[in-house]
């Protein structure tokens, strides 16, 4: 009966252990996804934080390209005229500049 007894108990340690260990693993493995999630959000919000910056600067550099060719095409212009020859060339147009903020109001609904 002894035997029996503490066969019993054995074979009950094994159950509660085994019950014991599986709780505490799924409790890590929550705790590890969690780490991995709020990683993954941070990486995530570094990249569109970077991709808004990156449209913030070439929305900058085109309208400085705007500038610069309206400049070139407005001294084409004055060149044509002082030599005379406005009768047979149509005038180069200016470029239209779209304001920094609607620019950036695009790049902000891009990344979003």
């Amino acid at each position: 009966m002894d035997w029996t007894l503490a066969l019993a108990a054995f074979i009950l340690g094994l159950v509660l252990g085994y019950v014991a260990r599986t709780l505490i693993a799924r409790n890590d493995s929550g705790k590890d996804n969690e780490k991995k999630a709020e990683q993954a959000m941070l990486e995530l919000s570094q990249y569109k934080q970077s991709v808004a910056d990156l449209y913030q600067e070439q929305g900058e550099q085109l309208s400085l390209l705007a500038e610069q060719v309206n400049k070139v095409n407005q001294q084409w212009n004055e060149s044509v005229r002082h030599l005379h020859l406005g009768d047979e060339s149509k005038p180069l147009p200016q470029l239209e500049q779209e304001s920094h903020s609607a620019k950036d109001e695009t790049a902000k609904g891009i990344v979003s």
